[in-house]
């Protein structure tokens, strides 16, 4: 009895099993799924597989930290030398310092790098360098004007020459000339001295072209008349702050006429010359109507001439009335040139005209 009792339980025990195990296997298989290293424990050389597989996915993301190297490696040697490079590119002269003799290569190459741009301050000059540089670049920023020193020797005072730029300064400023000089009168026929006169012509140098330029003063002037106080007048007027000069004005003519004469030796040549008058019309004024003429006469006796009307100049002002232009040449005949303002056949008898002077300048 005690047997089939055992039989009975065996049996019953075997259909609970049957029953119960598809269920029981699903779970399993499900939670292997889920958690496979929980479910199936790797044998010891699977897991040293998986072990390399994850070191190898955590080296692709840091490299670094995952295999570090021994200082002693050829690796790590290897990594030092590319590091090196790098950084070399970014400051080679921190991480490849130079020997003695490659430092003094590159401090001669950077001397001629700087040489270029500040020469004088890389290579200082001797005295002597220095003296013969500077007279070298003094002949060649200042050409010395044509015939200059047989110009200033009838200079009305001294000129310094002690210093190029001291003799400049006073060719730029302009010199006067011949104030002892007689001049010729035309209506006493005769040369005679002016007591006081100050001065005759004015000298200067245009910076620009280097050209030399001349102003003659009315007493420098052929002026018809000009010596009788009935027709003429001669007023001092102010030429600077701290001189003062002659002018020609016209009190009552009927025939007006007045000459320049000049010599083109004196000129630089290679410039284009203009010569202009320096006149005032002083109020009051009449007998203008008829305009008045401008001639000039050069050495080979060609001629140019113009008119100017009067009545639409400016009253109470220097103005300037041009008589004409000419071009010097070195391989042109010197000579004289003659510049005339006259005007006497309309008749009219004339007031207010004011003569300064006729200008001699290079034209811009």
């Amino acid at each position: 009895m005690g047997s089939g009792w055992s039989q009975d339980q065996d049996s019953q025990q075997n259909q609970e099993l049957r029953n119960t195990s598809p269920q029981r296997h699903h779970n399993d298989t499900a939670v292997l799924n889920e958690d496979p290293r929980k479910i199936m424990p790797q044998s010891s050389k699977s897991t040293e597989t998986n072990k390399k597989m994850e070191a190898t996915r955590v080296l692709n993301e840091e490299p670094r930290k995952i295999m570090p190297q021994s200082s002693k490696s050829k690796s790590t040697e290897t990594n030092k030398k590319m590091e090196a490079t790098r950084v070399l590119n970014d400051e080679p002269r921190k991480i490849i310092p130079q020997s003695s003799k490659s430092t003094e290569t590159n401090k001669n190459m950077e001397a001629t790098r700087v040489l270029n741009d500040e020469p004088r301050k890389i290579m200082p000059q001797s005295s002597k360098s220095t003296e013969t540089n500077k007279k070298m670049e003094a002949t060649r920023v200042l050409r010395f004007p044509h015939n200059y020193e047989e110009i200033l020797k009838e200079a009305d005072s001294s000129v310094d020459r002690s210093s190029l730029d001291k003799l400049y300064d006073q060719l730029y400023a302009g010199v006067f000339l011949n104030q002892k000089r007689k001049f010729y009168s035309v209506a006493l026929s005769t040369a005679v001295a002016i007591p006081n006169l100050h001065f005759m012509q004015k000298y200067w140098v245009d910076k620009k072209s280097n050209g030399n330029c001349f102003m003659l003063y009315a007493r420098d002037l052929l002026i018809t008349w000009g010596e009788n106080n009935r027709f003429w007048h001669w007023p001092l007027v102010q030429e600077s702050s701290d001189e003062l000069l002659p002018a020609a004005e016209l009190l009552d003519v009927c025939w007006l006429e007045i000459h320049g004469r000049f010599n083109t030796a004196r000129l630089s040549p290679g410039l284009i010359y203009e010569v202009v008058f320096i006149v005032m019309i002083k109020d009051p004024a009449y007998g203008w109507e008829n305009p008045v003429n401008l001639r000039l006469i050069l050495p080979d006796g060609s001629r140019q001439g113009h008119t100017e009307n009067m009545v639409e100049k400016p009253l109470e002002k220097w103005i300037e009335i041009p008589a004409g232009e000419f071009m010097t040449s070195a391989n042109q005949k010197n000579g004289e040139i003659e510049f005339s303002l006259y005007e006497y056949e309309g008749g009219n008898w004339k007031r207010g005209l004011v003569i300064k002077g006729a200008v001699l300048r290079a034209k811009d």
